[in-house]
């Protein structure tokens, strides 16, 4: 395994957001590309559910 490799390494347990929290599993995320549409839509959710606003920039 190189360097490069570890550097784009991700896990995360919110690709499957509509999952209840208990039965989200924590796993290897092997398509970037596919966790900005979820982030976005975690961050919406939040910003509708709350009174103070996060305003992240997803890169």
């Amino acid at each position: 395994i190189g360097e490069e490799h570890l550097r784009s390494l991700l896990f995360g347990d919110f690709m499957e957001p509509d999952s209840l929290p208990e039965d989200r599993a924590y796993e290897e995320i092997k398509d970037i590309k596919a966790v900005y549409p979820i982030v976005e839509q975690c961050l919406d959710d939040y910003n509708q559910a709350n009174k103070k606003k996060m305003s992240l920039v997803i890169f």
